[in-house]
């Protein structure tokens, strides 16, 4: 009877194993799928930085002094952020969870699986401070490029209202041929059109 009882509840040990281990298992395929998004995420996310980096190269001229110096300053800390972004994806690419042998018999397996686990969540916590960082950073570049265009498009107002008072005081009979929007301040886009979308992300 007594070995009965043993096998009984050997049994429901090597099923209550069971049960944990394969629910450790489904855990870590729910960390995979939510690294594997992320990566993808991230990367389409370096992928417009650069783009972005690039356009914004090609757009500076001589007579937007302040956001070439704006950029400038900016652009060696995004090539040194994707350099050591680069680095660690080279360094883990999580080509550990291509091998797993799941064996629900096996502790020392079981045990491995929860190191994978944990290996996954650390990535998985590394790879989105470094998308937080690239988002700060970017903001950081936005904020200051839009208000240098404010204060360019407030200067260019100026000269224009001054402009315009000089001309009506100058030859006061043309006041009333002038249109009213022919007096409007000249508009100054902003070049960040094309990268609104990414906080939406």
């Amino acid at each position: 009877m007594s070995n009965s009882n043993e096998i009984e509840k050997n049994f429901e040990t090597l099923k209550d194993l069971s049960t944990t281990m394969s629910k450790a298992f489904e855990q870590l395929e729910q960390q995979q799928s939510k690294l594997e998004k992320n990566n993808k995420r991230l990367n389409d996310t370096n992928d417009m930085l650069l783009e972005m980096t690039k356009k914004q190269r090609l757009m500076v001229g001589s007579s937007e002094p302040s956001r070439e110096e704006i950029t400038n300053r900016f652009r060696v800390s995004i090539y040194k952020k994707l350099a050591a972004l680069e680095k660690q994806l080279l360094q883990n690419q999580t080509a550990f969870t291509d091998d797993i042998n799941f064996d629900d018999k096996d502790p020392k397996k079981m045990l491995k699986l929860k190191v994978q686990i944990h290996s996954l969540i650390e990535e998985n916590r590394s790879l989105r401070d470094q998308l937080s960082d690239f988002q700060d950073l970017y903001d950081r570049v936005m904020a200051e490029i839009r208000s240098a265009n404010s204060k360019t498009a407030s200067s260019q107002t100026t000269n224009n209202q001054q402009q315009g008072n000089s001309a009506m005081y100058a030859s006061p009979t043309t006041t009333s041929s002038l249109d009213q929007d022919d007096l409007q301040p000249l508009q100054v886009n902003v070049i960040d059109s094309d990268v609104d979308g990414l906080k939406d992300k």
